[in-house]
Parts: C-alpha cells; sequence; structure tokens
C-alpha cells in the first residue's frame, strides 16, 4: 500500500458467513472505504459468527413444464423414439453469480429429496434467500448466456429427422 491508502495489493484472510474462505488477495477489488483493520486481540470476537452459513444442497435436475412434455411426446412419436419417465426431467447445470463465486467450494447438487411438477415444489426458497442475508439485493443484472436455441433431445442417432435451430 502507499502511504495515502490509495493503490497497492492486500492480503487477507476472508471469513463470509463463519465460513473460512483461505487467503486472498484483494488486490483488484480494494478500496479504502470497503476494508478496515482489526486488532489481533479483537480478531476472534469480529470474526465470531452466531449462525454460520449452512451447506447449499441444490437439485441437480428440474421438471419439464407440461407443455414442454407433451411437445417432447410429440417430437418422439415424429422420430420413432420412445418417451420414458426420466425424461420428464432435465439436468439443472449451475450458474454462479459472479458475487458468490468463491462459494462455489460449498456449493454442492444431489437429487431433490421431494420431486414434483414444478421446481418451486422442489427447491426450499431459504437455501437462496440466505445466500443474500437479511436484505434482498436491489441491482438486477441482465443474464449474458448467449442467443437462445433449441436442440432436439429425442431424435434418434442413425436417423436424424429434427435438425437443432439457432435464433438470429
Amino acid at each position: 500500500m502507499d502511504r495515502w491508502l490509495f493503490g497497492g495489493k492486500i492480503w487477507g484472510e476472508w471469513t463470509y458467513r463463519g465460513r473460512n474462505l483461505g487467503i486472498y488477495e484483494f488486490a483488484h477489488d480494494l478500496n479504502r472505504s470497503d476494508w478496515r483493520l482489526i486488532h489481533k486481540h479483537e480478531e476472534k470476537e469480529f470474526t465470531e459468527c452466531k449462525e454460520p452459513m449452512g451447506e447449499i444442497t441444490l437439485p441437480n435436475s428440474f421438471p419439464i413444464p407440461p407443455l414442454q412434455i407433451l411437445f417432447a411426446k410429440k417430437a418422439c412419436e415424429k422420430a420413432g423414439v420412445p418417451f420414458h419417465e426420466e425424461q420428464k426431467r432435465a439436468p439443472l447445470k449451475l450458474c454462479i453469480d459472479p458475487e458468490f463465486q468463491m462459494l462455489t467450494p460449498f456449493i454442492k447438487q444431489a437429487e431433490p429429496a421431494k420431486k414434483g411438477t414444478s421446481i418451486y415444489e422442489e427447491v426450499d426458497p431459504k437455501v437462496y434467500l440466505d445466500l443474500y442475508g437479511k436484505e434482498p439485493p436491489v441491482k438486477v443484472e441482465a443474464w449474458n448466456i448467449g442467443p437462445a436455441s433449441f436442440t432436439p433431445r429425442f431424435s434418434p442417432a442413425d436417423d436424424v429427422k429434427v435438425k437443432p435451430q439457432l435464433s438470429s
């Protein structure tokens, strides 16, 4: 750090809601108003957490909406492929907000305990709300995942009757 505390690098032991995230270099996130130094004798009291963050368990799949199931059955029928019950669910690939990227080691995926026809029946909203704390964020970001695309899931391997479609 320079003597005016405007630039430089700083390393610290990062504790987030009672979970130790290890040593972190705060060089690119450094803003003097965001940080304060804690004396060594006050450190234990400052980092003590009465309610540490629990494990974040998210489902590894989600139910496909009923209309999409109907379309999938029609596509299977058209392609000559049998429709199975396991095709009523789609795999869930997590896209973690950069704000919570440091929590990736604590986020686990598992088979949902109860299965339903809606993702809202299967997921405990408390898991998501606990990430933000007592106040939900007011800043809404646009999702930058690229253009929409459709990939047929039920076409036979040897004779492709349905081709993938991309939005322009």
